[in-house]
């Protein structure tokens, strides 16, 4: 286990667990504690411009121009860093189309499991139960003959589609 100072904090390091002190956890508490007492209302956070659904739009160019009136302590480390945040939050709306148009298409997950013989089922089910987790996205059922079993949900990805494909046969797994 251990902790991140993240990389746009001047000459941050990556701290192991038993490098960790009282006095970081102090200072972490005093900053959430200042993040935490911010009085959002009174900006222009609450602009509908910022609220869209298909994108995560943060103007990082305002949050700089604020820091500068405010001429708080981390403004030139911020200055640094606006160009990279507003790629990030470019990549982050791409990602976020992406996906969206993902799960508009992908809505279940079949596997045709008839006549499969009982090796590839064991590793099958195997294959179910690595994949189910916390971030469950997609339903599962499996098709075995004329019966049709829901399997409950598992994360799935391309890479986790391909998987299940050549571990069944391409023409087994339907993904709708």
């Amino acid at each position: 286990t251990y902790f991140l100072i993240f990389k746009y904090i001047k000459n941050a390091k990556v701290l192991d667990y038993e490098e960790v002190t009282t006095k970081h956890c102090k200072k972490i508490g005093e900053v959430l504690a200042q993040i935490h007492k911010i009085d959002f209302s009174k900006s222009n956070l609450t602009n509908k411009k910022w609220q869209n659904s298909n994108n995560i739009i943060f103007d990082w160019k305002y949050f700089f121009k604020f820091a500068q009136q405010k001429d708080v302590e981390w403004k030139e480390v911020y200055k640094e860093k606006v160009g990279w945040l507003c790629k990030i939050n470019e990549e982050a709306n791409k990602a976020i189309k992406e996906l969206s148009n993902e799960t508009e298409k992908q809505k279940i997950l079949r596997i045709n499991i008839t006549d499969l013989e009982e090796k590839e089922k064991a590793k099958l089910r195997g294959a179910l139960k690595f994949f189910n987790g916390e971030y469950n996205n997609v339903p599962v059922q499996v098709i075995d003959g004329e019966k049709i079993l829901d399997c409950g949900t598992i994360y799935l990805t391309k890479e986790i589609l391909q998987e299940f494909k050549e571990l069944v046969g391409e023409a087994r797994v339907n993904l709708n």
